[in-house]
């Protein structure tokens, strides 16, 4: 039903559409699971409770997604590439999740990196690439 209402509504996928498939979800659980069938009161009962339900879940999930303001991924061109270079992408989200992104690189310790939840190894590792990288250093510099 969400599937549905997703694609009747142009991509959006919202809380009053949540709501929407929820009732008629509930309702059409309420009708077709009694026997014999309930109708009216009930069945809408059902669908209203698990409308307010899913809701409420809905806009629970949008704010503890919302909570880190978006990050444009163009900002981590050049530390998704290091990363990749050094075997270590699977830091890449610990980037992310700390907003280290390009322009910062030139700027940072490797206490920043551990304060980012990437272990030892793979923060001296990181560190020595921008020692190395010509580029980074200019720009410390400016």
């Amino acid at each position: 039903m969400i599937c549905a209402l997703k694609k009747i509504r142009g991509g959006k996928d919202d809380t009053p559409a949540r709501a929407l498939a929820a009732f008629t979800s509930g309702y059409l659980f309420q009708m077709f699971t009694k026997t014999p069938p309930c109708g009216g009161p009930d069945a809408i009962v059902g669908g209203l409770i698990l409308a307010v339900c899913h809701s409420l879940l809905h806009e629970v999930q949008l704010r503890s997604n919302s909570s880190q303001p978006p990050v444009d991924d163009t900002c981590f061109t050049r530390t998704r590439c290091m990363l990749s270079n050094l075997g270590l992408q699977n830091y890449e989200n610990n980037f992310k999740k700390n907003l280290l992104t390009d322009d910062i690189m030139p700027l940072l310790k490797q206490s920043d990196l551990e304060k980012a939840g990437i272990p030892l190894g793979p923060s001296i590792q990181i560190m020595k690439h921008i020692e190395r990288e010509p580029d980074l250093l200019k720009k410390q510099g400016s």
